[in-house]
């Protein structure tokens, strides 16, 4: 992580977050979302549900600055998360995007992502 977007809140409307990694599951046309995000301000372990477009589960890993600069490690159980948020097991993964956000405020935000690994 690199840079931080300055009022970044997966809570509010300045839904921005220096990293994101989204997990899409299910239909190409209309999927499933689970998100792990960087977050400046929630606290790690927040999950915060959206439903427009598509039905979307962010979920904080990792908050504030402590870490900046630095590679991080991060480990997380996705059959576990979606069937706990969603409610069902899960369907296909058909998509992994890796974003930077920060486009809901006036802020910069920069990430780096290095492999991004599935295991059975």
């Amino acid at each position: 992580m690199q840079r931080l977007p300055r009022h970044g809140d997966v809570r509010s409307t300045v839904n921005d977050q220096a990293a994101r990694i989204l997990v899409l599951l299910g239909s190409r046309f209309r999927p499933n979302v689970l998100g792990y995000v960087w977050d400046t301000r929630a606290p790690a372990g927040t999950e915060v549900r959206t439903q427009s477009p598509v039905d979307r589960w962010l979920i904080v890993v990792r908050s504030g600055e402590d870490g900046l600069g630095q590679w991080r490690r991060q480990s997380r159980n996705v059959v576990q998360d979606y069937t706990r948020l969603f409610g069902q097991s899960p369907p296909s993964v058909v998509a992994v995007g890796l974003e930077s956000h920060s486009e809901d405020g006036d802020h910069q935000s920069q990430a780096m992502f290095g492999t991004v690994k599935f295991k059975p």
